[in-house]
């Protein structure tokens, strides 16, 4: 059988964008935030646009959330919480739901009565597990990270992962009834039916980002192993694996943009991007992570020891494969809590992988801003690193080239210098460089803007007052 290169996905923003009037925003959003502009929206010649194009956003116009625990009138006497009587009603009831779960391109209504079943089950299994304050898993025994079968038949400029069908499966369906439970009996506060249809098949399809059968016909979809290809870009970890690691890093907030947040703030202290110690892509993700296949998103949670004789080392770091990589981990680990995470790589972003909070109209500027070093060293929460659709749109408008990728932890550095900036200008005052020679402005500012645009913002006055307690005079 043929062999394919690494499967690469590239995927842009999508989605029908609606007109709205501007109201005002939730209160449990991070405040100031402007009505979001879709990202899809252009301006064409000097037309002058007075209505603004809105992302799908949950939440009504008058930006009203729902929250999470609502059970219909109808399914009420079904309600308890020993039996898993609810489920078919609830999801009866709320279509829009129902009709995003979909196992290899089978929806849930058109499942099986086994399939069914099996999702019952394991609703009342996690349920459960959920009564038992999250302890050991009782549902079926998994590997962790799960074998990759196509190990064998990997080259070493090869990267993939296939996992068996029946784990697959057995994985998508407890993540479902977690995502289910998490809804339904209100383990968090916002609800799925606030999402519009585009995101919630991002959620619950399982051939969207999660896994695709094996097709065996030579095609990009097709493995020597038969069994189901993963296409999100890291290897999956079971749902149990991922809920435990929110709860145990404190990371679910009373609001998706807090849970956002903490997210990002523990992959400030704990991610460190990875770095080319092999030439071919098997080797260098096996010195990562000790997996052949793509990055498990359990190794990156315990960390991992590089393991390459070239660069000794006794450091855990939680690497992450750059840009790409870190988006797709936030999209895996934030999907259990029911918040959808898009990521956007196209020639606007240079080609750079950016999350898209999808259910939030937020992004970041680049998928690495969390472990920027600048970003790392300064006084800023994870929050900070959020932006709204329409400062998104300045900065990455049509025909752009990724010049703004990263911009945010600039602007943030602008206002609040970090300690490796300070650092810079310490070693510039040192040297008797000026502000034209230091490397604050040719190592650091110089792509963002003019030094006389870095002058006039008062920034170089920040600094002086910071330098006169941080620097250490020799």
């Amino acid at each position: 059988m043929l062999k394919r290169a690494a499967l690469v996905f590239v995927f842009v923003v999508s989605g029908a964008a609606t007109l709205a009037a501007q109201q005002k925003l939730p209160s449990y959003l991070w405040t100031p935030l402007p009505p979001e502009l879709a990202p899809e929206a252009k301006i064409a010649g000097s037309l002058t646009i007075t209505l603004k194009q809105f992302l799908p956003h949950p939440g009504t116009a008058f930006g009203v959330r729902r929250p999470s625990g609502f059970i219909p009138v109808r399914c009420r006497k079904s309600y308890d919480l020993k039996t898993p009587a609810v489920l078919d009603c609830w999801l009866e009831e709320n279509a829009q739901i129902a009709n995003a779960i979909s196992w290899d391109g089978h929806r849930w209504p058109a499942w099986t009565a086994d399939q069914k079943a099996e999702l019952r089950t394991a609703f009342q299994t996690v349920r459960n597990w959920r009564a038992s304050g999250f302890g050991p898993w009782p549902g079926p025994v998994f590997e962790e990270p799960p074998v990759n079968h196509e190990a064998p038949y990997l080259s070493v400029s090869e990267l993939e992962t296939v996992i068996d069908s029946g784990e697959a499966r057995r994985q998508f369906v407890a993540q479902t009834a977690v995502m289910l439970a998490s809804e339904i009996d209100a383990w968090v506060p916002w609800s799925l039916r606030d999402y519009s249809p585009d995101v919630l098949d991002e959620m619950f399809r399982s051939d969207l980002y999660q896994f695709q059968r094996d097709r065996d016909d030579g095609s990009g979809l097709d493995s020597v192993y038969h069994g189901h290809i993963v296409t999100g870009g890291v290897t999956p970890a079971h749902v149990a694996t991922i809920y435990r690691f929110l709860i145990d890093q404190g990371i679910i907030g009373s609001t998706p943009v807090e849970t956002i947040g903490r997210l990002l703030e523990w992959s400030r202290d704990h991610m460190v991007h990875y770095y080319t110690v092999h030439e071919d892509a098997r080797p260098q993700y096996e010195a990562f992570w000790q997996y052949t296949g793509f990055p498990p998103v359990s190794r990156v949670i315990e960390g991992t020891i590089l393991s390459d004789p070239t660069f000794p080392t006794t450091e855990r770091h939680s690497w992450t494969a750059g840009c790409t990589g870190t988006t797709r981990f936030l999209r895996a680990v934030l999907r259990v809590v029911n918040i959808p995470v898009r990521e956007i790589a196209r020639p606007e972003t240079g080609g750079h992988a950016i999350p898209f909070f999808s259910g939030e109209g937020l992004y970041l500027s680049h998928g690495d801003d969390p472990y920027t070093q600048s970003f790392v060293t300064g006084d800023f929460t994870g929050r900070d690193l959020l932006i709204n659709s329409d400062q998104w749109m300045r900065w990455f408008p049509p025909g752009a080239t990724g010049q703004n990728v990263s911009r945010r932890v600039f602007d943030l550095n602008l206002n609040r210098p970090s300690r490796v900036v300070v650092g810079l200008y310490c070693e510039d005052q040192r040297l008797g460089r000026s502000h034209a020679e230091g490397s604050v402005f040719l190592s650091w500012a110089s792509h963002w803007v003019t030094l006389a645009e870095l002058e006039a913002t008062g920034f170089y006055g920040r600094l002086d007052a910071l330098a006169a307690t941080s620097c250490v005079t020799e």
